[in-house]
């Protein structure tokens, strides 16, 4: 019996001394970080650190924020920060395994639509009407429609860029004239020309034979209905 009490008050001592074991103060943090630091190491004190941080700013934010820090030990508060750590990793991993699939849904419908229509930038031009206005820069464009379906429309972007891969402009493409199956559409197209618009100007005097382009298709309709879409 008498061992089983001086056990029971060592025991008690060390609780005693365990700086994980005092109560949360915003007054004695830093200094109970101190003493943790020493006894527990310096992981310990940025767990606790960081998840006291993280709480402290919930609370200014939402005044109505349940108050986690108050009446709790290190201890409570460390393992607090434990499973929350762990449920932001876990909450990172679906977010990113969402955005892998969302890639890989992308990819597979642009691939898909790059099987059915080949694009081309065939012509660069540039038009002035009689009296200086309108003035745009002209373009034609080729669709080959690779299957045995008539296609409706097609919607993408294309961006130019020079022969050192620095980027021009970016126009958005719509055509909705249809391209019949196996067959090629040709789109004539214009965009406004601005004199004081460097990229305008830019595009506008590099010979097409200097220009490099990216075609990102975006949605292809088929004549039947059915639509690929990002």
């Amino acid at each position: 019996m008498k061992k089983l009490l001086v056990t029971i008050i060592i025991a008690s001592l060390l609780s005693c001394n365990n700086p994980l074991s005092k109560v949360y103060t915003e007054e004695g943090f830093m200094l109970d970080m101190v003493e943790i630091r020493e006894s527990n190491g310096q992981e310990t004190v940025d767990k606790i650190t960081t998840y006291v941080m993280q709480q402290a700013m919930k609370s200014a934010f939402d005044e109505d924020a349940d108050n986690t820090l108050v009446g709790k030990t290190y201890e409570e508060l460390l393992q607090q920060a434990i499973v929350l750590a762990e449920e932001m990793k876990a909450k990172e991993e679906e977010e990113k395994r969402l955005a892998d699939e969302e890639r890989l849904r992308i990819k597979n419908l642009q691939l898909k639509i790059a099987e059915s229509v080949t694009f081309a930038v065939t012509k660069k031009g540039y038009y002035e009407g009689q009296y200086g206005y309108p003035k745009n820069i002209t373009f034609s464009f080729s669709f080959k429609n690779k299957t045995n379906r008539d296609i409706a429309g097609i919607k993408g972007k294309l961006t130019f860029f020079d022969m050192f891969d620095e980027k021009i402009t970016v126009i958005n493409l719509s055509y909705d004239d249809g391209i019949r199956a196996n067959k090629i559409a040709v789109y004539k197209a214009q965009i406004d020309y601005n004199d004081f618009e460097s990229d305008d100007k830019k595009l506008r005097d590099t010979e097409l034979t200097k220009l490099k382009h990216l075609w990102e298709p975006e949605q292809l309709i088929f004549s039947d209905g059915e639509k690929l879409a990002l």
